[in-house]
């Protein structure tokens, strides 16, 4: 893919959805002061969506799903 259609890809996408006002939002979580889990939610006035729920394979033993699911719960409690 040519470098600039790329740029322009990231710009679009980053303007739209990289700021505080958009609906979707991006969360990092850490377990023991390294990254862990990922979740992208996106929300509206009576729903919030759950998206792309990630936990690196090295932490899955540590962190577990079920710490994933913890997270992305604490998330969605502190916007409500």
């Amino acid at each position: 893919m040519d470098s600039s259609l790329k740029q322009g890809i990231f710009d679009h996408y980053g303007q739209h959805l990289l700021n505080d006002t958009s609906p979707v939002q991006f969360y990092l979580g850490f377990y023991d002061g390294q990254p862990a889990v990922t979740t992208a939610l996106y929300y509206n006035d009576i729903v919030v969506g759950v998206y792309d729920v990630a936990t690196l394979p090295l932490m899955r033993k540590r962190a577990g799903e079920f710490h994933v699911t913890i997270f992305t719960r604490s998330v969605v409690e502190s916007r409500i």
